[in-house]
């Protein structure tokens, strides 16, 4: 089984480069943002600086990352089956505790048949335009965000933490709610109708006969 090693290096040192406050992807992939001596003098506005750059830095990390993933998992299924492994056309979509953020997806092709989708069958499959839902997403949105506050401060708080400004709408996060709500009252109503069942009640919860459970429901 594969391992895989993370590695964070964060630098702040003197540059002539010319002042670039936002963060800018460089050819060995890592992330540089260029601020001038009034910035980087300041505790507040340095730390900011650092955080916008620590975030776009894990997003793409985490992003070529699921992509080469992707392309592995699809090459592994290649190699027993034959195919061509080919770029699915649509990005995976996350939004995650880092943020938002799109991946690559892969397909295998025999043909004019398409056998394999990483989209499908190793990562959670999606909807047309559904964006995946990381825990650290949901906790932070949603149980210490709208059980205490509005949508709209929590939208407004959640991408204030992730640097990431706008990156998730109210309305996303409303829909989320009432999806995590739903699920949550389907669960509960199961685990209610099987402890009926198992005690022998009806649903309704009156006494019934052991064996009568089909009967009665």
């Amino acid at each position: 089984m594969s391992r895989y090693r993370i590695r964070v290096e964060v630098k702040i040192e003197e540059s002539d480069d010319a002042v670039v406050p936002n963060p800018v992807e460089q050819a060995d992939g890592s992330f540089r943002a260029v601020i001038p001596e009034a910035t980087a003098s300041s505790i507040d506005e340095c730390e900011q600086a650092l955080l916008r750059t620590n975030y776009a830095a894990v997003r793409q990390a985490l992003a070529d990352h699921l992509t080469g993933l992707s392309k592995k998992k699809a090459q592994e299924y290649a190699a027993a089956v034959g195919g061509e492994v080919i770029a699915h056309a649509h990005p995976y979509q996350v939004d995650g505790e880092v943020g938002r953020f799109t991946f690559t997806t892969h397909a295998l092709c025999q043909g004019e048949t398409t056998t394999y989708l990483t989209s499908r069958w190793w990562f959670p499959p999606l909807q047309a335009k559904e964006w995946y839902r990381t825990r650290g997403f949901k906790e932070l949105a949603l149980v210490h965000g709208v059980v205490a506050n509005s949508y709209r401060k929590t939208t407004a708080l959640i991408n204030r933490l992730r640097h990431q400004e706008g990156a998730t709408p109210v309305r996303t996060l409303c829909d989320t709610s009432e999806g995590e709500g739903h699920q949550l009252v389907v669960q509960m109503e199961g685990q209610a109708d099987r402890l009926l069942q198992a005690h022998h009640f009806t649903p309704e919860g009156i006494p019934a006969e052991a064996g009568d459970w089909g009967q009665a429901s």
